[in-house]
């Protein structure tokens, strides 16, 4: 390859590699687990010992050797409770995808609300016009 283009080639891949390390410091961050719970509970689910200090190395920008296992990431979400890491590796498409499911997933959770409150509504005005029909017939 020309320099030129081994050298953008190098940009693109060490902005990669730091998008990805900045977004599992994130995941990270937000978990209410310790990087040592985080760590003890990856090493039960994928039988292999995980410490700490490799959680940091995945998210040091000065360790550009640690590279997260791609193997370990549907486990590290389901541990950390949050799928942004799978989200990432999907692409664009199917994730595109997978958030349109999700807006026509709150727009018919939305319709369903609305379609039970207003028949919850329905239902206690034929109640009261039952009872007072009843009434009546008493």
């Amino acid at each position: 390859m020309k320099p030129e283009i081994e050298s953008r080639h190098q940009r693109i891949t060490d902005d990669c590699d730091a998008d990805l390390r900045k977004l599992i410091t994130e995941i990270i961050r937000r978990c209410p687990k310790k990087r040592q719970a985080i760590a003890e509970e990856l090493s039960l689910r994928l039988r292999q010992h995980i410490t700490p200090a490799m959680l940091n190395a995945f998210t040091a920008m000065s360790n550009r050797g640690a590279r997260f296992p791609a193997a370990w990431i549907r486990v590290f979400s389901e541990v950390v409770t949050d799928d942004g890491l799978e989200r990432l590796v999907i692409g664009r498409c199917n994730r595109e995808t997978l958030e349109l499911g999700e807006i026509a997933k709150l727009v018919l959770d939305e319709a369903a609300q609305k379609g039970l409150k207003s028949l919850a509504g329905k239902r206690k005005r034929l109640a009261k016009l039952n009872s007072k029909g009843s009434a009546r017939h008493a």
